[in-house]
């Protein structure tokens, strides 16, 4: 597996692009849908994977943004999950930044990805523990608040800590326009 390579989940709308989180290494960016030159960005004509940029126009709605190409149109929303390329820029006068590329133009399924999965619950339980106030981590309320079984930890998590999570996505959205 590749480090340059990892899945993104789309926080924020702009008007010529979207904003990720990468749960895997902590990191945010923009990736952009829109070039300067006006080229919007589409699944490659040879048939492969890849995506370039070329002729098309780009819709932002509020929960959404539909590019359409020549190539077809596709729908870019909310908490999508995406494969993207994380490229290191060099400079002599700054500081190395950090952008990052979709690899493909088609959203992740992630019922065909029991890792990220895992991964997601990893992310839930860092968030929920991390929201968690100073007063709950006193020995008798967290020991009378403990799940029992895996499963109902499970549901737990997915109780409390996924609100809290979709509340810290909607702070950093706020944070960044």
């Amino acid at each position: 597996s590749d480090l340059r390579f990892s899945e993104a989940v789309v926080y924020s709308l702009q008007s010529n692009g979207f904003l990720v989180f990468i749960p895997r290494f902590g990191l945010r960016g923009p990736v952009y849908l829109r070039e300067k030159s006006g080229e919007v960005l589409q699944p490659a004509s040879d048939g492969s994977d890849s995506v370039i940029f070329g002729p098309g126009s780009l819709d932002r709605q509020q929960h959404y943004i539909t590019v359409s190409s020549s190539a077809g149109t596709h729908k870019y929303s909310l908490f999508d999950h995406f494969r993207v390329r994380i490229d290191l820029i060099p400079s002599l006068y700054h500081t190395p930044v950090l952008k990052f590329h979709l690899t493909h133009c088609s959203p992740l399924r992630l019922s065909d990805q029991p890792e990220a999965q895992a991964t997601r619950l990893d992310l839930v339980k860092a968030v929920s523990k991390s929201s968690a106030s100073p007063s709950s981590s006193s020995s008798s309320s967290s020991s009378s608040c403990k799940p029992q079984t895996e499963h109902e930890e499970k549901s737990h998590i997915r109780q409390s800590g996924l609100y809290s999570l979709l509340q810290q996505f909607r702070t950093m959205a706020l944070s960044d326009d």
